[in-house]
């Protein structure tokens, strides 16, 4: 079954709007990096795992780069460690934004969405 269709299943499901995890396995889906990030934005309010939070973070900050949103990445990996202090990766996470903080303003071809990190 092709991603689009397999993601319209899951949209059309009444559990995914209450479902972190099927929320998240369906922004994984989504081609359009946009909507990705709206998808791993609502799974954070819908009550994720600590395991699950650190996963969508990551995620989440993986698709706000790959979109230039500098901003928006660094504020989701730092809520990351303010969420998860014993995260394991924490020392790469810390070095992710400290080079997201040196990115000069030409390197950031488009402003930042408000994508307000919960």
């Amino acid at each position: 079954m092709p991603l689009p269709q397999i993601a319209g299943f899951l949209e059309s499901l009444p559990a995914t709007t209450n479902s972190a995890v099927l929320t998240e396995k369906l922004a994984g889906l989504y081609a359009i990096p946009s909507n990705a990030v709206d998808a791993y934005e609502r799974a954070l309010t819908l009550n994720p795992t600590p395991e699950q939070r650190i996963r969508i973070r990551l995620a989440l900050g993986e698709k706000l780069q790959a979109q230039d949103f500098v901003a928006a990445a660094r504020r989701d990996y730092q809520k990351l460690l303010e969420e998860a202090p014993d995260y394991p990766g924490k020392t790469a996470i810390e070095e992710k934004i400290k080079l997201l903080g040196e990115k000069s303003p030409a390197q950031m071809p488009r402003p930042d969405p408000d994508y307000s990190t919960k």
